[in-house]
């Protein structure tokens, strides 16, 4: 906008000195116009002509005595004319005729203004002399004739200039605004749910930045409505799956407790209908355990309440799992690091942590091969690393990841991270959480 003032108001200088010093040349054609202009010459032969006809006043007169006197002869002067009679051998002031123009409200202003602004380059000022009856005298001549051209001209070039700078500023205002009112129509369509139609882009200026920042913010407003509806979508699904899911064992669990109370099972069945019960609730539990692994991976505003807690407690977490590992089978060789420093954590989250780990090793691990399991204090940061062998037949074992990724969620949502590595014959996962020294 600086520069822009700037070349706008130096290309309307330019312009107006290149309009101003055209006007000799306009003066010059217009004065072609008969009685538009005083012809000095002329002027001049009447005057000596006409002075013959009359007596200047003598010595001492006053100036009205002499206006009155030469009356008819200070008449000859026209309203854009003003002559003054000086006595050529003395050189003393006679009288005087005034231009009447320049007592003109209309004409008499503009006159005046133009006079000071083009300093008297609408006068025309030349001196004569004449011989009256008794004396010769000296005639002051002042014609404003140029200047019913000069000074219209001037505020002309003026005017001109002016507006040349207008309609500088007025047409980058008004690009600047169609581009202010392109933007409203695209932030209305925004607001009416269109995100598909693009920004104009306006330049590098601060309207470009605008739109382009409001172009980023559509584009990441479609995003998020796009994955929002496939997560709702998703979380449909899952409800709609997992309560058809639910229904098939929780009825048949039913059933048999049913038959156990109403004790119609024979004696020698009851054993496996208990059994069967129990394998039932782990259908239901697993079923539950997936549908929270999936609300925790779609859910964008979970949050923890941390609390204080030290590194034994991790430490239990893992003895308590790989008991559970030995029972199953698992060689477990386990290391953990002595420390002192604490975290801060929810408990149940991280315990959930763990289990989607471990559940992951029990569900593909080779239990031919130890699982190793070390934790190790590093600065301020807590490293788990556990690595077991993988089973040769899980290929035909359906995985969607989600443990692994509610897993790695959860370690997110205190502040660390969780890394899974899967070779040929390996599996391998290490997780970091920030820790304290005490």
């Amino acid at each position: 906008m600086l520069l822009l003032l700037l070349a706008a108001a130096v290309l309307s200088i330019l312009l107006f000195a290149f309009l101003w010093n055209l006007q000799p040349h306009f003066w010059k054609m217009v004065g072609r116009i008969p009685g538009f202009d005083l012809d000095q010459e002329a002027f001049e032969k009447t005057l000596q002509e006409e002075a013959g006809k009359y007596t200047l006043p003598e010595t001492g007169s006053t100036e009205q005595d002499a206006e009155e006197q030469l009356k008819g002869f200070l008449d000859l002067a026209d309203a854009y004319t003003g002559m003054a009679v000086y006595d050529e051998e003395s050189g003393w002031y006679i009288c005087s005729t005034y231009p009447s123009i320049m007592d003109q409200l209309v004409f008499g202003s503009p006159i005046d203004v133009g006079y000071r602004m083009t300093r008297g380059k609408g006068e025309t000022f030349f001196q004569t002399a004449v011989s009256f009856q008794n004396k010769d005298a000296l005639i002051n001549i002042t014609s404003y004739h140029a200047s019913r051209v000069v000074y219209p001209y001037f505020f002309f070039c003026l005017a001109a200039s002016i507006l040349f700078f207008l309609f500088c500023i007025l047409a980058f205002i008004r690009r600047k605004m169609d581009a202010v009112l392109q933007i409203k129509e695209e932030v209305l369509r925004m607001a009416s749910g269109d995100l598909t139609h693009s920004l104009p882009d306006f330049g590098e200026d601060e309207i470009g930045i605008l739109s382009e920042e409001l172009d980023h913010l559509r584009l990441t407003l479609d995003e998020q409505i796009r994955q929002e509806t496939a997560s709702r979508q998703a979380n449909q699904d899952l409800i709609t799956t997992m309560s058809h899911d639910l229904r098939t064992p929780l009825t048949i669990l039913r059933g048999y407790l049913e038959v156990l109370q109403l004790k119609k099972a024979p004696p020698a069945m009851q054993e496996e209908y208990l059994e069967r019960c129990l394998q039932k609730t782990d259908d239901i539990k697993n079923m539950t355990d997936k549908m929270f692994e999936y609300a925790l991976i779609y859910e964008e505003t979970e949050q923890i309440d941390p609390v204080p807690m030290k590194i034994d407690f991790l430490a239990q977490c893992l003895n308590d799992n790989c008991d559970f590992l030995q029972l199953a089978g698992f060689t477990v060789q386990l290391s953990l690091a002595e420390t002192d420093a604490y975290l801060l954590g929810d408990n149940i989250i991280l315990k959930r942590i763990f289990h989607n780990l471990f559940s992951n090793i029990l569900k593909y691990g080779d239990k031919r091969k130890p699982v190793q399991i070390v934790s190790e204090m590093d600065a301020q940061t807590f490293k788990v690393t556990i690595q077991n062998g993988i089973r040769q037949d899980t290929a035909n074992i359906e995985s969607n990841r989600i443990g692994l990724q509610s897993a790695e969620k959860m370690a997110e949502l205190h502040k660390g991270s969780l890394y899974v590595f899967q070779g040929e014959d390996t599996y391998s996962a290490v997780l970091r959480l920030p820790a304290e020294q005490i």
